[in-house]
């Protein structure tokens, strides 16, 4: 069970590194409102993988939330829709648009 936990979190830190930085950003700020967490112990768990299993948990709900909104994104580009309270300003709309559409950073 251990192993399979820290084999979890290798591959969440390794998830987070591939984002481009308004991705990281949008997560990590979701992360923080959902766990408590301050930004420190955000970036100091990642570094050492030791989150919780609950914020393991809790971690996975939201990037299968991020990943749904996404794809909701793509089919109508055209509809801003909010995630999770997070403002999402002109310049990063565009950018997620353009990751949306074509993977690229």
């Amino acid at each position: 069970m251990e192993k399979e936990q820290k084999m979890s979190k290798m591959v969440f830190k390794d998830y987070y590194s591939s984002l481009c930085d308004v991705e990281k950003e949008i997560l990590r700020n979701a992360i923080m409102a959902e766990s408590g967490m301050s930004y420190p112990t955000f970036y100091y768990k990642l570094r050492n993988g030791s989150f919780k299993p609950l914020e393991l948990k809790s971690i996975d709900n939201i990037i299968k939330e991020w990943n749904g909104f996404k794809e909701e994104m793509s089919k109508t580009p055209h509809v801003v829709i909010p995630w999770n309270g997070s403002i999402i300003t002109e310049e990063v709309w565009e950018e997620l648009k353009q990751i949306a559409y074509d993977g690229s950073k």
